[in-house]
């Protein structure tokens, strides 16, 4: 069987040559990762109230809603 080596630095787990991606939940409540919010971002989200539409983030217990924020474009002044 042939090792796979692959930078530590990198976000994926090899086991027997195959990838694995590591999710990172933002909202437990919903199910929501961070690549969702950064999808969403990517067409157009800007505000919290935006990603909370789309998705639904931030609209269970609201422990979330720092880290979803964190994900969104800081506004140009």
């Amino acid at each position: 069987m042939a090792s796979c080596l692959i930078p530590f630095s990198m976000i994926w787990l090899a086991f027997e040559c195959q990838m694995i991606m590591i999710l990172m939940y933002i909202c437990i409540c919903n199910a929501i990762t961070d690549r969702q919010i950064k999808e969403a971002v990517e067409n157009g989200a800007t505000t919290l109230g935006d990603l909370q539409f789309e998705l639904g983030v931030a609209t269970g217990c609201g422990r979330c809603m720092e880290s979803a924020m964190e994900l969104l474009p800081t506004p140009a002044f």
